[in-house]
């Protein structure tokens, strides 16, 4: 096989992945086979290793991983000029590093548990990236399907990483079905166990998720929310040439267009309040002021608006290695948040400061170690640099704990074992929070989106989604979308969602599939590791 159909393979891996994603060609099926072609270099590797070498396979395998990063994420770019870059060579390297561990462990335990291991490292690599201090789980396989709710309704089990152990394994069988064929240039019935295989590992959880889709009805427990999109450009209007109180006075003119007597919530965008706002004397701030008076003219009125807020903090309870921590000019320290702001019915008021931080931005990992990155954390507008956040999530209750809200900010979407806290916590609905126009009229808003779809499903959890530009939308307990707003544009929606009590089995259990396979894959690493040094410790007798 020539070098140039080597690398096409490679750059066909991730161009399949790539046409799979949301918002690029979102033709999710296309996920089940995007590595085949990888899976095919590394059996001819195994085959022949010295015209197929693993240095090259390695190769590929990078290659492929950075099709897939820039095809899907390049977005980043206008935000972040060096953003693809980093997102490109994070998944180059999660690719190469899987596709060495198959083929090392297929050496020593053989083909059935190279497969077995291969599954278990994606899974196991989507949760170590999780939970890493960079962490990046935008491009976890099972996300592919999110604009295909009707296919994924057993994510309330598994979560999305049951979707890529789906994925995986459909393409492992994928795989040695077309090797049987080209084997023998057609299927045989020695090949019919393995299509029957084939087809029923992609039609039975399809037909299953159906099923319950059409199944599916949500107890009837409807909240009136409104919510609002004010179109403020995050970097030339929103932190400089738009006063905080013109911003809420453009929100508010947009939120009386729908709110009346019979409206529960009104849900504004990730940092709608721009003034920096004390927490300890939030009744002063003139946005909040604004806020007040308005609520004040409707009794069943409450609110979530996104917020910028500083707090003093007690020293002696802080860390003082916390690179969040800020000296007082006049003595004392503080910190600053991203943070929703709620306000009830008799105007009290409670904080949730954002828990998950975007790396790079609002967090600057390892400045305990290395202080000098501080100084190198973006500026997007308003608060930047470490920021503090809560270390238990918080749910905003209302009606005498009737309607308990999950206040979910932006980046936190795409975590999926994180969002399950605040279910456990007693929500019942989420707001979803976020600002999404520094990326452009680009991908990156659809895709998380979309992820929002995911967390319906998981929790089975209605969610109206405050953007500050596209997109605007509500989400029900199956993961369909309603009144989803264009991009660039002003727009206040008003809609009834249900909430809901009930528990999910991935709700009570989290990210297990990620846990069990981690577990899993370094007991066969050791197993692996092990037979190499027997086997080398025999060869020298």
């Amino acid at each position: 096989m020539r070098t140039t159909t080597k690398f096409l393979l490679a750059i066909s891996s991730g161009i399949l992945a790539t046409i799979a994603w949301p918002a690029i060609g979102d033709i999710a099926p296309l996920i089940f086979f995007c590595w085949v072609p990888l899976l095919w270099l590394e059996d001819k590797t195994a085959e022949n290793p010295i015209e197929y070498t693993l240095s090259r396979l390695t190769i590929y395998a990078f290659i492929a991983g950075v099709v897939f990063a820039l095809g899907t994420t390049w977005w980043i770019y206008n935000a972040f000029e060096g953003g693809p870059v980093l997102s490109a060579l994070l998944t180059g390297f999660k690719m190469a590093l899987i596709i060495r561990l198959l083929h090392f462990t297929k050496k020593y335990l053989g083909a059935k548990t190279g497969y077995f291991l291969f599954i278990l490292s994606v899974m196991a690599i989507d949760w170590i990236d999780i939970e890493w201090p960079f962490a990046w789980p935008w491009l976890i396989l099972g996300n592919a399907f999110a604009n295909w709710p009707t296919w994924i309704q057993w994510y309330d089990i598994t979560g999305a990483e049951g979707g890529t152990a789906w994925i995986m394994l459909v393409n492992v069988l994928a795989f040695l079905a077309l090797k049987d064929y080209l084997k023998e240039k057609q299927f045989t019935s020695a090949s019919r166990p393995m299509l029957i295989a084939l087809l029923s590992v992609i039609v039975i959880p399809l037909a299953a998720s159906m099923m319950i889709y059409n199944a599916y009805e949500e107890e009837i427990d409807p909240i009136d929310v409104v919510v609002i999109q004010p179109n403020i450009d995050p970097y030339h209007q929103k932190f400089g040439a738009l006063s905080p109180s013109q911003q809420i006075d453009k929100m508010l003119e947009l939120a009386v267009q729908k709110t009346d007597d019979h409206t529960d919530f009104i849900v504004a965008p990730e940092t709608a309040i721009t003034s920096t706002v004390w927490e300890s004397a939030v009744v002063e701030n003139n946005a909040v002021v604004q806020l007040l008076h308005f609520q004040s003219q409707f009794p069943k009125l409450k609110s979530v608006f996104g917020m910028s807020s500083i707090n003093v903090v007690d020293i002696e309870n802080e860390d003082l290695s916390d690179p969040a921590l800020r000296r007082l000019k006049g003595g004392g320290y503080y910190k600053s948040y991203n943070s929703a702001l709620y306000i009830g019915e008799r105007a009290n008021m409670e904080i949730y400061h954002k828990s998950k931080l975007v790396i790079g931005v609002e967090e600057v990992p390892f400045t305990g170690l290395f202080k000098f990155m501080q100084k190198y954390a973006l500026n997007f507008g308003g608060a930047f640099g470490s920021q503090g956040k809560d270390e238990k999530r918080k749910v905003f209750k209302a009606e005498e704990g009737r309607i308990r809200v999950a206040p979910v900010i932006c980046w936190e979407a795409i975590f999926g074992d994180f969002v399950v806290d605040f279910m456990r916590e007693g929500a019942n609905v989420i707001f979803v929070v976020t600002n999404d126009g520094w990326w452009g009229n680009t991908p990156g808003h659809k895709q998380l989106q979309a992820y929002c779809r995911i967390r319906a499903i998981e929790n089975r959890r209605s969610i109206a989604r405050s953007a500050n530009t596209g997109t605007s939308s509500y989400i029900n307990q199956r993961g369909d979308v309603s009144q989803a707003t264009d991009y660039w544009v002003e727009a206040v929606l008003r809609q009834e969602i249900n909430l809901n009590n009930k528990i999910t089995f991935y709700t009570t259990h989290g990210d297990y599939i990620g846990r069990t396979s981690t577990a899993f894959a370094v007991l066969i690493l050791l197993y692996a590791f092990s037979r190499k040094v027997k086997e080398r410790k025999t060869s020298l007798r």
